[in-house]
């Protein structure tokens, strides 16, 4: 009777390890296929805005001001998927199982991919004329931005208002592994966080959504829905 008892805690002890092991190498195949998942999307954001680049740079020696329009749809077609794929490489950061060197890398992409579409946006408007609004939004994943999950909100909230004139690019001041985040930071002398750089103007701390919206609308030629 004895032996049976021990013989079923071993099949007992086995099959948890099993169990243990299989969650673990789940875990891991889970964070393969996000890491994947993540490149390829990457990859895809470099040819689109490779062809961006040189849709712009057609309009700009054909002067085809036609073709405007078009891009400039395209433009915010992919900031508003850039955006998507920030939101699944954070979620992908706080798997437990994740590689923090291929996070760095794939950080880094997304990261130099918002820095390129604002600087896009901002030719599209010189080439363009398109009435258009660029917010760099800074800020960080340290603990003592207490306000940055209430500005990020209220982006949302503004964005969902002034949909294609208002282009939002995030930038997570705390990763300086991208030496351009430094670069952008001292330019506009951002020292705290929520802080916003809108058409060149630095704005620092929390700017509530009153507050926003209303320089927004003062630098909209035509004023949108919701100015």
């Amino acid at each position: 009777m004895r032996q049976i008892s021990i013989r079923n805690y071993i099949v007992a002890g086995i099959i948890t390890l099993l169990v243990f092991v299989t969650g673990i190498m789940l875990g891991v195949t889970t964070s393969e296929s996000r890491v994947s998942f993540s490149e390829e999307q990457i990859s895809i954001h470099r040819l689109e805005l490779d062809s961006l680049q040189l849709q712009y740079l057609f309009i700009d020696q054909q002067n085809a001001q036609s073709n405007c329009a078009a891009i400039s749809l395209a433009l915010e077609d992919n900031v508003k998927k850039l955006a998507v794929l920030g939101d699944k490489i954070e979620t992908f950061s706080k798997d437990i199982n994740f590689n923090e060197k291929e996070f760095d890398t794939l950080k880094r992409e997304y990261v130099l991919a918002q820095i390129r579409y604002w600087l896009i946006a901002e030719k599209a408007k010189k080439i363009c004329s398109t009435d258009t609004v660029s917010v760099l939004y800074f800020y960080s994943n340290e603990e003592e931005c207490f306000d940055c999950s209430t500005q990020s909100r209220i982006l949302t909230h503004l964005k969902g208002t002034f949909k294609d004139k208002l282009l939002v690019f995030s930038i997570d001041s705390s990763f300086t592994q991208e030496p351009l985040v430094p670069i952008l930071r001292h330019t506009y002398n951002i020292t705290k966080f929520p802080s916003l750089a809108i058409e060149g103007e630095p704005l620092y701390g929390l700017v509530k959504e009153e507050e926003l919206s209303k320089k927004l609308c003062s630098i909209y030629v035509n004023k949108p829905e919701g100015c």
